[in-house]
């Protein structure tokens, strides 16, 4: 049985990503009924899967329906997030450095790639932020990609990783290749791009609507901020200490990473920080944002992480250099260096680098605080799981 549905798509530069949206209403014919009962043990036999599907879209459309082809490419995404057949020597999927457990980032300070390789730069966690789409896809003031920055959108991104040999290492036609032979993945395409020819811009939409879905607004600073309305004032529902701590971070951290930690709605969407020099040496041998744009300014300046979930995500830094949120207070508190591209939101007024000056206890609130920004929630999530079986 057949039916005729409308569904809302999303585009923007020809892509979901970008967060641009339109109202270009779109017709699709597609079953009444999703899977059919072949299709369904099929696909439950490789992985969990529920005949009801999981919400991968209400966080960029709260009025899109769960069974609309949008959402269904979260489904197909899940999957290749985790497929290690996706890279060179099938040793390493997208989630083998993005591990849901630690804010979708990994625990080493460089990560494990195929044929026995290293990650060059420290992997940058997906759950640092309130909402991804929303962090990355507020337009032409969101941030970018990478630690340098270099790849403007989500598609850019997860393609240039799939192909690096660090990292995945594999081209994307032969990407295409394997999914196109998979029944568990056409299957899965059939009900993500209906009537449509398997193509290599469906996997890279597909994997970039699961990474947009991910969002981290169930911590106890959330509770807190919902009930108190504002970072700058004693929060309700955290100890003393943590107060303390929130006080010493609205003070001095709050101007690079205060949109990564409160969000669009507290912040606003433009004006935020997005890069910045903070003054780790004086000779960088990772130059940063310089090594593609080539620009003096730019040596040693790095993309400024989203602190959510900071707990679970160490070692910290472009190159893990600090294993734990003890060393990085340790840095701000006396060790930044007056490099000559340092950020002047780490500046005096007399141009030298700044110092928190605080002590052992305040360190500790200020964990205590930063600790009130772990989402359990997040991290257990079915939704964003290994959905294979082993």
């Amino acid at each position: 049985m057949k039916t005729l549905r409308i569904f809302t798509l999303f585009f923007a530069s020809g892509f979901f990503f970008s967060g641009c949206v339109s109202d270009k209403l779109e017709v699709e014919e597609i079953p009444f009924e999703y899977y059919t009962q072949d299709e369904l043990k099929l696909l439950q036999s490789k992985m969990n899967i529920s005949e009801v599907p999981e919400d991968y879209i209400s966080m960029v459309n709260s009025n899109a329906s769960v069974n609309s082809p949008s959402n269904r490419k979260g489904i197909l995404g899940r999957a290749l997030f985790y497929d290690k057949n996706l890279s060179s020597d099938n040793s390493v999927s997208c989630a083998s450095c993005h591990d849901q457990s630690k804010g979708f980032a990994d625990d080493k300070a460089f990560s494990d790639g195929p044929e026995n390789r290293k990650t060059t730069r420290n992997t940058l966690g997906l759950g640092v932020v309130r909402t991804f789409q929303h962090y990355y896809g507020t337009g032409g003031s969101s941030a970018r990609f990478f630690w340098d920055e270099r790849a403007q959108t989500l598609t850019d991104q997860t393609e240039e990783t799939i192909q690096n040999p660090d990292e995945m290492g594999l081209k994307m036609d032969e990407v295409l290749e394997y999914v196109k032979n998979q029944q568990e993945y056409q299957i899965l395409h059939k009900y993500a791009f209906p009537n449509r020819g398997m193509a290599k811009e469906h996997i890279l939409d597909a994997i970039g609507v699961f990474i947009n879905s991910i969002s981290s607004s169930d911590s106890k600073f959330d509770l807190a901020l919902n009930n108190s309305g504002s970072i700058n004032s004693d929060m309700q529902g955290f100890t003393n200490v943590e107060n303390i701590g929130r006080e010493i971070f609205a003070t001095n951290c709050n101007t690079c990473h205060g949109f990564s930690v409160a969000g669009a709605g507290f912040f606003g969407s433009s004006g935020f920080t997005t890069v910045a020099n903070n003054g780790l040496e004086m000779d960088y041998e990772d130059l940063g944002v310089a090594s593609f744009t080539g620009l003096k300014k730019d040596e040693g300046v790095f993309k400024v992480p989203g602190l959510r979930n900071v707990a679970l995500t160490a070692p910290y830094m472009h190159d893990g250099r600090f294993a734990t949120l003890e060393e990085v207070i340790d840095f701000y508190n006396n060790g930044i260096v007056q490099h000559p591209n340092l950020h002047d939101n780490l500046k005096t007024s007399s141009g030298l680098p700044k110092k928190l000056n605080i002590t052992d206890s305040e360190k500790a609130a200020l964990i205590a605080f930063l600790n009130t920004l772990t989402d359990d929630k997040m991290a257990q999530d079915v939704r964003w799981s290994d959905p294979f079986i082993n």
